[in-house]
């Protein structure tokens, strides 16, 4: 069975999903491919208020 997507055919079954992980900036933050275990955050700003836990 073939699908149309914006005027191009293509095979559903042809489709191959590739998802890898990967390390860059985003926002200016440095990520890494290595999974962490997060914790919950002891301190911060939240709209220009710091908090504390």
């Amino acid at each position: 069975m073939k699908n149309f997507y914006r005027g191009i055919s293509y095979n559903p079954a042809d489709i191959k999903e590739t998802r890898s992980e990967f390390a860059g900036i985003y926002r200016g933050t440095k990520h890494d491919t290595a999974k962490e275990k997060s914790s919950n955050p002891q301190h911060g700003v939240y709209r220009g208020v710091k908090w504390v836990a």
